[in-house]
């Protein structure tokens, strides 16, 4: 009731008016995503972000540009200072940083409605009767304490500048103070409670400190949140009645706009602000409206509409009002030529080919309908074509019509349009001028300039005199006149296209004809309307720009900043009562101040609807000030400026987007420490900027100048995109600035540093790299020129020593045919008698097995000598006399068969694939050579259960051309071939090995290194052989080795024979012979002589050599022999030896391995070792004692000194047996006493106590016998037994010789020496170490230091010495 008695004092005056707003509309065309408006706000940058039914927008004054959130319906934008905005859509709350266009999506909570915030991190919300607030340091919504505050009911929450919580509520309004924790955390203090009697029906938050809200009663009130009251405003309820209910209240100074939801927008304009008096003044929009905003900056309001877009109204210098023809009730398509007002305000509007349009009282119209609009035709008047292109007002009480029917007129008193009687073949008329004599002046295009002169009444005019003005021009091409322009009583312009102006003075009846200068384009002289002002110049619009005439001398040009004013094409011009012209063209209007120099376009951001203008379609309506210019969808009134002054607004320039190579980018993505960073590839780019003027801004000039490039300023003119081709690499600063055209003010310099990359082949890494690469290139040359002259050295010196090598090896390869040569007969000596002896009869058994053993070993000798002389000779056998034809069939399956019972005893599969009747010409010796090579490397590479194959046949093969045919060859380009294949599964020859049989020379370094090891060279030795073999006869070897297959394929030519046949019945090899045939043995054979015989083990490869040396101590020992070194140390143990004798010609890899696990076993860890070896130096020698062996004897031996060793080595076993087996190997010698081994063990162990509790506090002599599990007594007993000595003292002792330690090898000082040590008590420490060493602790340790310098002196000076 109080507000309501407060109300009733105040005097209220409602007027209802109509008035032209300065509207514009932005929609979809303008970049919006959609025309329904549901919020606004405005950032701290100034843009406008306007929520619609389809995600957000934002609003620059040119486009909009469009950002997808966490749902399409945006119900409500705050905006807070720091750059922040907080959006409520239908599927929760979303906040999004305006600079860096980020949005975090932050609450999952749908259908919210109630919303508030105030900053970046003060955000809250209602959710189901819930109060949630956002805590910064989560980055999410947590639900707030409300202190048991009811939150039912809530129609509007908010929250002010000083950070108090408002929640109205349909009864009352009430706070709280919000306050937050270190982590952000938000609580509420105590509720304030403002109840209201009449409820609240709608609220709106202002976000000035301000909430509006209407009473179930329609009243309107402000409620102040710093006064905690609220002021009734104005009483509402007959325009709720009408228009429904409210949807936004804002306040625009001393004004209020209402918007309502189904009906448009009013503005309760104040009319006396001390007694709050107002009136209704209804905004021009004819929709629903969901939001309205307050511009922070500029006088304007912005409206959101419901399907209509983004409204504008803004209060400026001129009203501006469009009609368009989507408002008129009849049908218009062609584009407007002629307007005028009438005395009584009726506006006539003429059409090409649509005819006349005429608005009663058009000024108080706000909707245009058949009942207030005529159409003329020519259906019902004498209107040619339909086309009409001038009005004029008439001193009688007609309204004159020109037009393609020539000249008419409208009767007011008959109310239709005449033809002028009398008036002839007048046609195309595009301009009329009654002067004040009465006289008709009428413009025609084609037909030149007419005078009529009139008689009849004043409702019914007559044509008494129709007259051509003679002007000089005879050619109808220049007879094209648009319009008619009075200078003064006496003179009148006549606008002309192609020859320009035509002055004419009505007294003398003289034209003439002023021209312009073409330098500005030949349509200058294409004049379609002239003004003139007061001070006596005359203005014309031409089809290059607006020309000016001065009649005193023609005077300057004027250098207008607008271009359409300097070069466009222009439709119509005006002179308003302040001398402005006003300047129609096909991109707005230019309103132009001939005394200041500036131009105002007035285009779509001023609320043009139509922007492109039509010939002749202006109207100056003088008497009401208004200004109107027809176009080609309607046309625009303008009211006069009058005295208003523009307020001065000069908004900051903002740097907005970079465009380059089609890529955009935010200037903030770009920036790096306060400058613009581009790359090399963008040095070509265009920079928007925005200086945020939602009115004039189209208006602006603008200017920069780029310091470090050029330094000038250049225009930019209206365009607030500047573009830049290629800017060099550099650091530059741009600055911009812009002119207000309408106020001619000029901004304050806006900079912004840019630095542009040099491509990376231009960086200054990169010049560091090109110096580096040059300097590395030069360095690399020289480098490289010294490297290849040094290689050069060393390929010519790597080629000599080869040379030499190879002159060496081959030295040393008849060094060896010389050295077999003179071991031939020596060997032939050998073997010749042994043959004998074994001939003999009369020869006793010992003897015949002796020469026998001498004879084998003898052949073993000649097959060495056979293999070197065959190794050293590399002479082909083609030509020689041993060529025969060979039963290969019978020679390899001979061999082959040889190594039958071998493979069988040692479970390898053994295949074997020769022809049969396979007849070849070779050298017999040698394939025997190479088969029984070949097969005896494969078996002895295979493991027992491995696979052994050989393959013997011909083959065909194609012959180069011209190759001469051999024996028994057809002379086609076939030749038969022997091929023989050996392949086996097991040990894999590797690249190195494989090499080694094609390259002698390598090969004898390998042997070398062999030699040098003692390993044994018959292995390798043999292949080389056996491809030099397959050399002599001209054949081709291959070796492939993979996957545990070796396979050795030979493929031999036919030789030409030169020997006859041998005798089928001549065997192909003696009985028994197997050249280098591994030889099977047994895994150990027994020699055994007696039971009481001490046991000898005989290991070694060599059967001879094991027999012979088993047979040197058969007599005395039971002798086993063992030749297999891979024999398992469990079968070892067994024979249980007394003595082993190892033999090898090296000490290889398979004879270490048996001697360790001979050490590593038990039984045999004890046995002496014999080592036998051929090699005598000194390394292998201790690698042999390392190993485990007692002695190692070089082969040859002495046998009588081998015995001597025997029995040597066998006596000192026993005797360690011997001794094992007494008391005294319980014993050990200690400090030259005998002492038992567990008392040596339980001193150990004490000392072991002693150590590791030596720091401990408790540490005492229970302790250690409760460690070593003793009583006391018995610990003292046993030690006092065995030392002599008590626990104490050894502790003692063992104390003193720990500080000592520490005293000589560490820097401590005595007091930490005390404390490691253990010892309690300083003076005790000090007499025990003066007792103990002689000395105190400090002289001790420098007569040690002392010492030790002595003998680093002594040591330095031996070394001088030597």
């Amino acid at each position: 009731m109080y507000f309501r008695c407060v109300f009733l004092l105040l005097a209220v005056a409602v007027v209802r008016s109509a008035f032209p707003q300065n509207i514009r509309r932005i929609t979809h065309r303008d970049g919006l995503s959609n025309s329904s408006i549901l919020s606004l706000a405005q950032d701290a940058d100034g843009y406008i972000w306007a929520g619609s039914c389809d995600g957000l927008n934002l609003w620059d004054g040119n486009s909009a540009r469009h950002f997808r959130l966490s749902g399409n319906l945006i119900q409500e934008i705050v905006a807070t200072d720091d750059g922040y905005l907080w959006v409520r859509t239908n599927y929760g709350v979303d906040r999004f940083d305006t600079r860096d266009r980020r949005i975090e999506m932050l609450a999952g909570f749908q259908r919210v409605y109630k919303f508030a915030a105030r900053s970046r991190d003060e955000a809250f919300f209602l959710h189901g009767n819930k109060l949630y607030g956002y805590v910064a340091s989560q980055g999410a919504f947590e639900p707030v304490d409300v202190r048991g505050a009811e939150l039912n009911g809530v129609l509007r929450m908010c929250l002010d500048g000083d950070g108090v919580l408002w929640l109205v509520r349909s009864e009352d309004i009430r706070c709280a103070q919000v306050a937050y924790d270190a982590g952000g955390r938000a609580s509420v203090g105590e509720w304030e409670r403002m109840p209201l009697p009449d409820g609240v029906v709608f609220t709106r938050y202002d976000g000035d400190r301000t909430i509006f809200f209407t009473d179930r009663n329609g009243m309107l009130f402000r409620f102040d949140t710093g006064q905690r009251r609220a002021f009734p405003i104005f009483d509402l309820r007959e325009e709720l009645g009408r228009r429904g209910a409210l949807s936004s209240v804002i306040s625009d100074k001393d004004d209020y706009v209402l918007a309502f939801g189904m009906s448009g927008v009013l503005r309760l304009r104040s009319t006396d602000p001390i007694e709050g008096r107002y009136e209704l003044q209804e905004i021009d929009v004819n929709c629903g409206v969901f939001a309205l905003l307050k511009d922070c900056n500029q006088d304007i309001v912005w409206i959101g509409t419901d399907g209509s877009g983004l409204l504008r109204q803004a209060v400026g210098e001129v009203a501006i009002r469009s009609v368009t023809y989507e408002t008129l009730p009849y049908l218009l398509t062609k584009p407007i030529k002629a307007l005028h007002v009438d005395p009584d305000g009726d506006l006539w509007i003429g059409t090409k080919n649509d005819g006349i349009l005429r608005i009663r009282d058009f000024y108080s119209r706000r909707t245009f309908t058949r009942e207030n609009t005529d159409s003329y035709t020519a259906a019902d008047s004498p209107l040619g074509k339909n086309s009409v292109y001038t009005f004029a007002g008439s001193r009688r009480n007609v309204l004159w019509i020109g037009g393609d029917g020539g000249v008419c007129y409208y009767s007011y008193r008959h109310r239709r349009i005449f033809e002028l009687p009398r008036s002839g073949a007048l046609r195309r008329i595009h301009g009329l001028y009654e002067d004040r004599d009465g006289v008709l002046w009428a413009a025609s295009v084609g037909y030149g300039v007419w005078r009529i002169e009139l008689s009849g009444s004043a409702d019914a005019p007559v044509a008494a005199n129709v007259e051509p003005v003679e002007l000089g021009l005879k050619a109808r091409s220049r007879n094209f006149f648009f319009s008619v322009c009075e200078e003064s009583d006496s003179t009148l312009w006549f606008c002309n296209h192609g020859i320009g102006v035509v002055h004419y003075d009505r007294r003398t009846r003289e034209g003439r004809t002023v021209g312009f200068d073409t330098r500005r384009g030949l349509a200058v002289n294409d004049v379609t309307a002239g003004v003139c002002c007061s001070d006596g110049s005359s203005w014309f619009g031409t089809g290059c720009g607006l020309v000016r005439y001065d009649p005193a001398g023609g005077g300057a040009e004027p250098d207008y900043s607008n271009d359409q004013l300097r070069c466009g094409v222009i439709h119509g011009l005006l002179v308003d009562s302040l001398d402005n012209i006003w300047v129609g063209t096909n991109a707005g209007i230019v309103r132009y101040d001939p005394a200041t120099n500036r131009s105002v376009v007035y285009g779509a951001s001023y609320g043009l609807d139509v922007v492109e203008f039509s010939d002749g379609a202006y109207f100056y309506d003088r008497e009401r000030g208004k200004l109107l210019f027809g176009g080609i969808n309607g046309f625009v009134v303008i009211s006069d400026s009058g005295d208003f002054e523009a307020a001065s607004y000069m908004p900051p320039i903002r740097f907005r987007e970079v465009r380059a190579n089609g890529e955009s980018y935010d200037v903030g993505a770009l920036m790096r420490r306060g400058r613009m960073v581009l790359r090399h590839h963008q040095n070509a780019f265009s920079l928007s900027i925005a200086a945020l003027d939602y009115v004039n801004g189209s208006n602006y000039s603008y200017f920069y100048n780029i310091e470090g490039l050029d330094g000038d300023w250049h225009d930019n003119y209206h365009s607030n995109t500047l573009a830049f081709a290629a800017f060099p690499t550099g650091r530059y600063t741009l600055g911009v600035r812009y002119r207000n055209n309408t106020t001619g003010e000029w901004s304050p310099v806006s900079r912004l540093p840019i630095r542009v990359l040099a491509p990376p082949y231009a960086s200054t890494w990169a010049w560091i790299g090109y110096l580096a690469a040059t300097l590395g290139v030069v360095i690399g040359v020289s480098g490289y020129l010294i490297r290849r002259r040094r290689l050069r050295a060393r390929l010519r010196q790597s080629l000599y020593e080869q040379r030499q090598r190879e002159l060496v090896y081959e030295s040393c390869i008849w060094s060896f045919s010389n050295l077999t040569n003179e071991l031939s007969i020596p060997v032939t000596l050998i073997n010749g008698p042994c043959q004998q002896i074994m001939g003999c009869k009369s020869a006793d058994a010992f003897v015949r097995r002796q020469a026998e053993l001498i004879r084998h070993n003898a052949q073993k000798i000649n097959d060495l000598i056979y293999m070197l002389n065959e190794f050293q000779s590399t002479d082909p056998v083609d030509g020689s006399d041993d060529i025969e034809m060979l039963d290969v069939s019978r020679t390899a399956g001979g061999i082959a068969q040889t190594f039958a019972d071998y493979a069988g005893e040692n479970r390898i599969a053994y295949r074997t694939a020769v022809g049969s009747g396979v007849l070849f010409p070779s050298v017999r010796n040698i394939l025997m050579m190479i088969f029984n090579i070949l097969l005896s490397n494969a078996f002895r590479r295979t493991e027992p259960d491995g696979e052994v194959s050989v393959s013997v046949g011909t083959c065909s093969v194609l012959r180069p051309d011209g190759a001469a045919s051999g024996a028994g060859e057809e002379t086609s380009g076939a030749a038969e071939r022997l091929r023989i294949e050996v392949s086996n599964r097991g040990v894999e020859l590797d690249a190195g090995q494989i090499e080694l049989i094609f390259d002698r020379y390598k090969l004898f370094n390998h042997l070398g290194a062999l030699s040098r090891q003692g390993v044994s060279l018959k292995e390798d030795l043999e292949l080389a052989i056996c491809y030099n073999l397959v050399t002599k006869l001209q054949g081709e070897f291959r070796v492939e080795s993979r996957d545990g297959l070796t396979t050795f394929t030979l493929s031999l030519p036919r030789l030409e024979i030169t020997r006859a046949a041998r005798s089928a019945a001549q065997p192909d090899i003696a009985p028994g012979q197997r050249f280098s045939q591994p030889v099977p043995v047994p895994e150990a054979s027994v020699m055994t002589f007696g039971d009481m015989l001490p046991t000898m083990l005989v290991i070694n490869e060599d059967r001879d050599m094991a027999d012979f040396i088993a047979g040197l101590f058969s007599g005395g020992y039971n002798v086993r022999i063992v030749s297999d070194l891979k024999c398992p140390q469990e079968k070892l143990a067994e024979a249980q030896p007394q003595i082993i004798i190892c033999g090898t010609v090296s000490l290889n890899a398979a004879m270490i391995g048996l001697i360790r696990s001979i050490r590593e076993t038990k039984q045999l860890m004890q046995v002496p070792i014999i080592l036998l070896t051929a090699v005598s130096r000194t390394d292998v020698k201790v690698e042999g004692l390392e190993l485990g062996v007692d002695i190692c004897l070089k082969i040859p031996f002495d046998i009588t000194h081998l015995q001597s060793v025997v029995d040597q080595l066998l006596r000192r076993y026993e005797s360690l047996k011997s001794y094992g087996r007494s008391v005294y190997s319980a014993f050990d010698l200690t400090q030259g006493r005998l002492l038992h081994k567990d008392d040596k063990a339980f001193l150990e162990r004490m000392l072991d106590i002693i150590n590791r509790n030596i720091l401990d506090p408790g540490f005492s002599t229970q302790f250690i016998a409760r460690e070593l599990g003793m009583s006391l007594c018995n610990f003292y007993r046993r030690l006092g037994t065995i030392t002599g000595q008590t626990p104490a003292g050894i502790i003692r002792e063992y104390r003193l010789n720990l500080a000592e330690q520490l005293l000589v090898t560490t820097r401590l000082s005595i007091d930490e020496i005390i404390y490691k040590s253990g010892f309690a008590n300083r003076s005790t420490f000090f007499r025990g170490f003066i007792a103990r060493f002689g000395a105190t602790p400090k002289v001790y340790r420098e007569r040690k230091i002392e010492e030790a310098l002595r003998e680093k002196d002594a040591r330095a000076e031996e070394s001088d010495r030597a």
